[in-house]
């Protein structure tokens, strides 16, 4: 377990606090991490798999708005910050192993341990950037240019997650994916 704390916290007594708080848990692909409109303290450290965050709309249709893989945190930010219900789900979308720890645990440990404190912070600051960088792509890229962004950040998603979350992730339908693979197999 200490290994995947290490990348993010140094100090021996550091990374003692946090596993403390943290157990290992597997998640089949499938099973629901975070589940929609129900509040939620937990938060997620990725050893092994892929996990998506996702919404329905109003018509009953998922979209997908983030993809994650190890060695990235997340959790639902607004229930965690909040205390109200998830705006999200989370799903695991393989077989996956995650560190999970109670958020408002890690938030004591944040006001007594500065390396955890900064911990802390770092989190958050990241969430914001995944937000707003993701915002500006969705906004500002079109359907090809997302697909070969997603290709050069997370190559290991592709073969392992159906393509009708990669689509929706892409913010476009599966029968458009499938011609951007096809053009860009041809090119």
């Amino acid at each position: 377990m200490e290994s995947i704390i290490e990348l993010y916290i140094y100090s021996k007594t550091a990374i003692n606090l946090i596993v403390n708080i943290l157990e290992e848990v597997e998640y089949k692909k499938g099973e629901k991490l975070v589940t929609l409109e129900k509040k939620t303290y937990d938060m997620f450290f990725i050893k092994k798999g892929i996990t998506r965050s996702y919404y329905i709309d109003e018509k009953g249709k998922s979209h997908t708005r983030f993809l994650f893989v190890y060695p990235q945190a997340f959790g639902s930010l607004t229930s965690l910050i909040l205390d109200e219900p998830s705006t999200m789900t989370h799903e695991a979308l393989t077989d996956c192993i995650v560190l999970k720890g109670d958020f408002r645990e890690f938030k004591k440990l944040a006001s007594t341990n500065l390396e955890i404190s900064n911990l802390y912070w770092s989190l958050l600051e990241n969430g914001f950037i995944m937000m707003d960088k993701r915002n500006r792509e969705l906004s500002s890229l079109d359907a090809k240019q997302l697909y070969l962004k997603l290709l050069e950040e997370k190559p290991q998603i592709l073969e392992s997650i159906p393509l009708n979350h990669i689509a929706s992730y892409l913010n476009i339908t599966p029968v458009q994916l499938s011609r951007i693979r096809r053009d860009l197999k041809n090119s």
